[in-house]
């Protein structure tokens, strides 16, 4: 059995490795310099920030998914107009 490999996938895992060794580099270079000590002017204001941004991702997600079901629902108002 052949493998089949397009272009996206060998592209994907060429911007995996990049970032991957971005990343150590980055972190190499903080231990070298021993920059740690820059994480006292990481504010709780950041965190919240970035939690904020999390939860609006995750809200976007929901309603997107229920804008999915409700598009691919059949019509259930015809269900109702019996009931009166």
């Amino acid at each position: 059995m052949h493998a089949v490999f397009d272009l996206s996938f060998l592209m994907q895992c060429f911007l995996q490795v990049w970032q991957g060794l971005w990343t150590a580099l980055f972190t190499i270079l903080l231990a070298v310099f021993d920059l740690s000590f820059l994480m006292k002017y990481i504010s709780r204001f950041t965190e919240e920030i970035f939690s904020g941004l999390i939860t609006v991702i995750f809200i976007l997600e929901a309603v997107l998914n229920i804008l999915k079901v409700i598009a691919s629902a059949p019509d259930i108002t015809l269900l109702y107009h019996g009931c009166n």
